[in-house]
């Protein structure tokens, strides 16, 4: 791929053949002068095969809320206040929820990601086939939303995997849920902070967010492998509450609907604490609100 181009290869002839018989997006030349502008990122796929680690929540939390970034939100959330306010009056979500996501993501828009989309969608999309079926999903997204925002589809940078703008949007969830909080017509998530916190606001809301629900509830276990192995996993739905409660895992207080399928994901504690975590409110796609052991 990286010596013969992207137009040539025949995965992405099959992509612009599928494109053109949609209808939808750029035209067949357009499509054509953006594989030919594509570049090949090995440095990518080397970061995605680098093997992931699960962190036990306390070093997670240290790493990611050290008291600077606290306090860059809390001035971060004086200077931009008006806006992150009328998000959250809004969608009903929390001002500080809103601002410790774009802390998390980007530091409070500091650190973006300055890849061109161009290069790392298609360098995932047709290099990496361990998942090149989500991510030529998200190239079909991003090229839709570059034709919808009448912007050259080389002009958008962010991170490695192709997340943009404050919150670090994929281009699929960009178009479902980036929002136009300052009512000027653009949903400008890169420099907008009004705009960043209403399309925050906006996927929690869309993802289930209850105003006036619980974050935490508290609950206790015995560790057992079973559970020792749920708590290296990630944010899989595959576990409801009921699941989680034959288990061994009991909350101390109620928690709504134990059918619900929900997800499992759990954050290891501190050693002199292994028997007491919290199941805390996670929000996904599908609109359901889940479950996660945390510290």
């Amino acid at each position: 791929m990286a010596q013969t181009g992207y137009s040539a290869h025949p995965d992405v002839q099959a992509f612009v053949a599928e494109r053109r018989n949609q209808g939808r997006g750029l035209d067949e030349g357009s499509l054509k002068a953006f594989f030919d502008s594509a570049g090949y990122r090995g440095d990518i796929i080397r970061l995605m095969d680098k093997p992931g680690t699960s962190r036990p929540w306390y070093v997670f939390r240290n790493n990611n809320a050290p008291a600077a970034r606290i306090t860059a939100g809390r001035r971060f959330y004086q200077a931009n206040r008006a806006a992150i306010d009328r998000a959250s009056a809004q969608y009903g979500v929390p001002a500080g929820l809103i601002v410790a996501i774009l802390g998390i993501e980007t530091n409070y828009g500091s650190n973006m990601g300055n890849i061109r989309l161009a290069d790392s969608l298609p360098t995932l999309a047709f290099g990496y086939p361990r998942r090149a079926a989500y991510f030529r999903g998200e190239l079909a997204e991003f090229l839709q939303l570059a034709a919808e925002e009448g912007r050259d589809p080389q002009s958008f940078a962010g991170s490695f995997a192709g997340a943009m703008g404050m919150p670090q949007f994929m281009p699929s969830s960009y178009r479902k849920w980036a929002a136009d909080g300052d009512g000027d017509g653009r949903r400008d998530i890169w420099n907008n902070v009004a705009d960043a916190a209403a399309s925050v606001a906006n996927y929690m809301k869309q993802n289930g967010w209850q105003s006036g629900g619980r974050m935490a509830v508290p609950v206790t276990l015995t560790p057992t492998p079973e559970l020792s192995a749920l708590m290296e996993r990630k944010t899989e739905m595959d576990h409801t509450v009921a699941d989680l409660k034959r288990m061994g895992v009991m909350p101390q207080e109620a928690v709504a609907d134990d059918e619900k399928k929900r997800c499992c994901s759990a954050w290891k504690p501190r050693p002199a604490n292994t028997a007491t975590l919290s199941v805390s409110t996670i929000f996904t796609p599908s609109g359901t609100t889940t479950t996660a052991a945390c510290m």
